[in-house]
């Protein structure tokens, strides 16, 4: 399966890019995030940012239901590391390995969720399972 097949619908990817750099400027600014953390708990922050992403990414995957899962989970780690590297560039975030935890675990709880809506609302049609098997 080609890489372009999987990436069924760019829409999606166009903004959870837009939110995931908008994400990253708007925590850079130390006082905003500051604000954010008293107002909110920093990991439900990340829980729900990271839970975000991951609908849009699993909705813009197409393919088998096992590899959209992977893949969504793939990403999600791969920019919460990203996220958590860029903050040592600026002197007022502290990277942490729980917040990519957390990333993480956002991730899989929503594309699990995700994945048992699909499956017992949108079951494959036979049509689908033998176009895929070709």
């Amino acid at each position: 399966m080609s890489f372009l097949r999987l990436l069924k619908n760019n829409f999606y990817f166009t903004v959870a890019a837009i939110f995931f750099v908008t994400m990253i400027v708007l925590s850079s600014f130390g006082e905003f995030e500051r604000q954010l953390i008293w107002m909110f708990n920093d990991k439900l922050l990340h829980l729900f940012a990271y839970s975000f992403l991951s609908v849009l990414i699993y909705l813009g995957l197409g393919g088998h239901l096992l590899s959209r899962i992977a893949l969504t989970f793939f990403i999600i780690a791969g920019l919460g590391a990203i996220d958590e590297l860029i903050q040592y560039m600026f002197p007022a975030r502290d990277p942490s390995f729980d917040d990519w935890l957390v990333d993480c675990l956002g991730g899989i709880a929503t594309v699990g969720l995700l994945a048992m809506i699909q499956s017992f609302f949108f079951p494959p049609q036979t049509e689908d399972l033998e176009r895929d098997g070709d």
